[in-house]
């Protein structure tokens, strides 16, 4: 199970998991929305760091989201200047388009953005 905070609380998701036939190894498939590792949003948490790119207060979202609260967003920025700002400067990836940002993130690094944690992922795109 995993959990997103929502204004609600917090939601909670049965994660699918598959076996792959070539490393028989599990793997669990996550929404693109969601960050591994991670309670908040790929997209509240992108909405934090435009926030503090702007130096805009981010009081809005703390009162649209009572569930984050000032460390949560404190620790959101650190993690994006200390791992992810360079990134996406040198690959050109803005945070304005949020299915850009992921597929950028996947396309040039191998995993989500705001993932922490040095694990490979793919990027299931949908099949016509």
């Amino acid at each position: 199970m995993r959990s997103l905070k929502v204004p609600a609380g917090k939601l909670f998701f049965r994660i699918c998991r598959v076996i792959c036939s070539c490393c028989h190894h599990t793997h669990a498939l996550l929404p693109s929305f969601m960050v591994p590792y991670s309670q908040i949003s790929m997209n509240e948490q992108a909405e934090v760091i435009s926030a503090h790119e702007s130096k805009g207060g981010r009081e809005i979202l703390l009162n649209r989201n009572p569930s984050i609260d000032e460390s949560n967003c404190r620790y959101i920025i650190r993690c994006f200047l200390r791992h992810w700002k360079q990134r996406l400067l040198s690959e050109k990836i803005t945070l304005s388009n949020k299915a850009e940002l992921c597929r950028g993130c996947f396309s040039a690094f191998a995993r989500q953005f705001m993932q922490i944690h040095c694990t490979p992922n793919i990027l299931f795109l949908n099949t016509t």
